[in-house]
């Protein structure tokens, strides 16, 4: 009960802090997760939650983003590991868009099928070093139902929009470097350049 409130009803993660306990409780001393140890070991509901402002930022609602980050930001003050959350979904929708733009592979209501992704694989996996090593960098070593999911949040965002993310992404971590206490500022401002 403490582990559903502390991941605020999040199926995504609570599999990801339960996974965290057993395996401190593997490693650990003892085998048995107690109540003091999701207390101490799962963060608090919205505590660093950039997958919120991630998500409706692909899905291009400017309002919605911009009050996820207001919510980021009451409980944060470093904007790197939010935008670096954004790099990591557009490196990967950069290469499902080429892939979907390019016909290798189609976007159906339960994803992307697993068939097309491994022919598409089989083609130009050797340009990725042949690894199937799991990589945010490898849209090859993706689940299908993942890619298809997030493909389909940003269905409507043509490949020269996710490029341009990317160069403003990395311009907006140059910004974050030199104005190391303006995070929330800038990375508003970043919001309202692509999705404004």
């Amino acid at each position: 009960m403490l582990l559903t409130e502390k991941v605020a009803g999040n199926a995504r993660l609570g599999v990801s802090e339960a996974i965290k306990l057993a395996t401190y409780a593997r490693e650990g001393e003892s085998t048995r997760i107690e109540e003091h140890h999701v207390k101490e070991m799962v963060p608090d509901p919205m505590e660093g939650d950039f997958f919120e402002s991630t998500d409706l930022f692909f899905s291009q609602d400017l309002q919605g983003t911009l009050d996820s980050l207001d919510r980021y930001f009451f409980l944060n003050s470093e904007a790197r590991p939010l935008l670096a959350s954004f790099q990591s979904r557009n490196r990967v929708l950069i290469q499902a868009r080429t892939l979907l733009d390019g016909g290798e592979i189609r976007l159906g209501y339960r994803g992307i099928d697993k068939n097309e992704l491994q022919g598409a694989a089989d083609k130009y996996l050797p340009h990725y070093g042949g690894s199937k090593v799991k990589s945010g960098l490898n849209v090859f070593t993706q689940n299908p139902w993942y890619l298809g999911k997030i493909a389909q949040q940003a269905d409507g965002l043509k490949l020269r929009q996710l490029v341009d993310f990317q160069v403003d992404f990395v311009g907006t971590f140059l910004e974050l470097v030199d104005h190391p206490h303006s995070h929330r500022e800038v990375m508003r401002n970043l919001v309202l350049r692509c999705l404004g």
